[in-house]
């Protein structure tokens, strides 16, 4: 019995030296640095990636800082400058991680770009987790990661500047309460859950532009999804958004994400500063080799005024397929508007990586069609070019009181060089058409590069009208005109008009000049027998015009003649008119002052009348304003021989 006892003793014995060494050690290990440093350093060299750290301070028991830590695997490797955290082991005891703080610094992921493969099937069966896992809580207090980079290829890389959150993980459930990520477009705030006991994945997120960036909008996202029947995933996404222009737009639609294919089948996007509304189904299928996009859609009352700078009604359909390498589709819009705003536009789109083309382009409006076909190409520089032929348009049904039956056909190019050049050129010849019920002729074509418009020829013509200009912008436009009836081109205005001039525009500057003379015009009660018009504009925006009028005539109102002229700027000119009235009697005028902001103001300097009982002529120059809603005259006094004076007491303001 003894022997038995003391070996007893001796188990005994050892046991509590084994206890003690255990609790030495792990004192040792946890809550001293030499001993800490060397777990990690024994951790890091068993791992089967490449795991490298250059210094190791603290201890595992409650916060420690890890720096230059490297790890390298096959296809990439990452890279922490500092690595902390704060935790408390004692909170083990009660099946509680609690880790206070976790902050990394200087976070650079590098990939190796994945090779283009097939999709496979998705699992997308609920995981599941250990036994353990749903007896523990976990606590991450406080997450920080400054300056987070990931190359991803070659071209393509994404940057963080920083990105904090909190999580909790309890009773078989993932709950994320606070996720921002700040980046040099703005900022992203999220929130999240994932539960184990009722499987399901809910999600909302924002993200905020700043106030300078032109690319990102504000976007806020919903999105929940819970396992369905056969091996699916069923869901809603709603994803709403505000741009700058458009205003809002809101997004809804419930999904089916299968293991091949993803489908929304109920898309309703709906515009909410504005009218209007798109609905349709969408499905994206990896099933095949290929995988393989389809959209069908039909749009409702769009209010595109941000676009087209005007009310619209568009109404259609939209249908898009599309896989890696192709896409095409058809595309049918109709404008529910009057006159020219009543239109239809129909076209069938097809493209790559590369190209986009329209094939059976139809455009219906003003009693007429327009048909043609165009291509966009992107690659080795923008370009686009088409051809059109218009049938049977008629400028009435765009209000004008031009009714006709135009004909025409051309073709248009454009492309924009490697420099930011833009070149472009365009061809227009009209067939057999009518205006106002007489024949019409003309054709067009220029060209343009460099900033210089190359008028090769412009000829319009019809009954009684020709008109015609030619040469290059930079050298000089010349241009004539003939019209024999203004009433041809003008309703409800009579008279005959010749003119000719030319244009140019070089270093910012425009030149010109322009004759022309007209006779026997006529418009409701005023009439003038004849009109001489000379003007001119230098480099140095100095100009001048001369006018003289023979005959005007305004409600039985006669003016024998009528000479002004003028000379300078916009900005600042001077202006002097000479009129001859009935009996003998006659006006002279004289302002200088200058024209901004929709309004004249300067001063008149002269203001004579001549008639048979003698002269009156302006003492002192009075300040003049004029705009279209108003006329300012400053007091005046007109003095003449002996007695006779004229004088304006207070400032006159008339409002028409």
């Amino acid at each position: 019995m003894a022997g038995k006892r003391n070996i007893l003793y001796l188990l005994v014995g050892l046991g509590l030296l084994v206890f003690l060494g255990l609790t030495a050690g792990s004192y040792w290990v946890m809550a001293t640095s030499r001993g800490s440093a060397w777990l990690v350093r024994t951790l890091v060299g068993r791992m089967p990636e490449t795991v490298a750290v250059q210094s190791i301070e603290g201890r595992l028991s409650d916060a420690m800082v890890l720096s230059g830590v490297t790890v390298r695997w096959e296809g990439g490797q990452a890279s922490i400058k500092r690595l902390a955290w704060r935790w408390r082991a004692t909170g083990l005891l009660p099946r509680h991680l609690r880790i206070r703080a976790l902050h990394l610094e200087e976070v650079h992921l590098v990939t190796a770009a994945e090779q283009d493969q097939p999709l496979q099937p998705l699992n997308l069966s609920w995981p599941a987790l250990p036994d353990w896992l749903g007896r523990v809580r976990i606590t991450l207090e406080d997450l920080q990661i400054r300056r987070l980079s990931w190359k991803f290829s070659d071209t393509q890389s994404f940057y963080l500047e920083g990105l904090a959150a909190r999580a909790k993980w309890a009773r078989r459930r993932l709950h994320i309460p606070l996720l921002v990520g700040l980046c040099e477009a703005g900022a992203l705030t999220a929130r999240a859950r994932i539960d184990w006991r009722e499987p399901g994945l809910w999600l909302q997120a924002a993200s905020l532009a700043r106030p300078d960036s032109r690319t990102d909008l504000p976007v806020l996202l919903a999105l929940g999804a819970r396992p369905g029947d056969f091996g699916k995933l069923t869901g809603s996404l709603r994803l709403g958004g505000h741009a700058p222009v458009a205003g809002g737009v809101l997004l809804t639609t419930p999904f089916v994400l299968a293991p091949t294919a993803l489908s929304f089948d109920n898309v309703d996007l709906s515009l909410l500063s504005a009218r209007g509304s798109l609905h349709g189904k969408a499905t994206i299928d990896w099933a095949e080799t290929r995988p393989r996009a389809d959209f069908t859609g039909d749009f409702k009352d769009m209010d595109l005024a941000y676009i087209a700078g005007q009310q619209t009604r568009l109404s259609g359909s939209l249908a898009l397929h599309a896989d890696p390498e192709a896409f095409g589709g058809r595309l049918a819009l109709s404008n529910n508007g009057a006159d020219w705003r009543n239109l239809r536009l129909e076209t069938a789109f097809s493209g790559d990586r590369e190209t986009l083309s329209l094939t059976s382009l139809r455009l219906s409006g003003l009693e007429g069609v327009i048909e043609g076909s165009g291509v966009l190409r992107w690659t080795p520089q923008l370009e686009a070019r088409g051809t059109f032929n218009g049938r049977n348009l008629n400028p009435e049904a765009a209000g004008l009181a031009w009714p006709g039956d135009i004909n025409l056909q051309g073709q248009a190019s454009w492309s924009r060089r490697d420099a930011g050049q833009d070149v472009a050129a365009v061809q227009v010849r009209l067939l057999p058409s009518t205006l106002r019920g007489y024949p019409l002729r003309g054709r067009i074509e220029a060209s343009m590069q460099d900033g210089d418009v190359d008028v090769a020829s412009l000829e319009l013509k019809s009954r009684g009208v020709d008109l015609a200009a030619r040469g290059r912008l930079r050298q000089r436009i010349d241009f004539r005109a003939a019209v024999e009836d203004l009433a041809g081109l003008l309703p409800g205005v009579r008279g005959a008009l010749q003119g000719r001039g030319w244009l140019r525009w070089r270093d910012g500057q425009v030149e010109g000049k322009l004759d022309a003379t007209a006779r026997a015009l006529q418009r409701q009660e005023l009439a003038i027998q004849q009109m001489q018009l000379a003007a001119s504009l230098a480099q140095q925006r100095a100009g001048q015009v001369d006018i003289r009028v023979q005959g005007l005539n305004h409600g039985g109102f006669l003016v024998p003649s009528l000479a002004l002229s003028g000379q300078g700027s916009l900005e600042r000119h001077n202006l002097t008119a000479r009129l001859a009235l009935p009996r003998q009697a006659e006006l002279a005028l004289a302002l200088d002052g200058g024209y901004a902001s929709s309004r004249w103001q300067g001063r008149l300097t002269d203001l004579t009348l001549r008639d048979a009982v003698g002269v009156l002529r302006l003492a002192t120059p009075a300040a003049l304003a004029l705009s279209g809603k108003d006329l300012s005259l400053a007091p005046m006094q007109l003095e003449g021989g002996g007695r006779n004076s004229c004088r304006l007491r207070q400032r006159s303001i008339l409002r028409p």
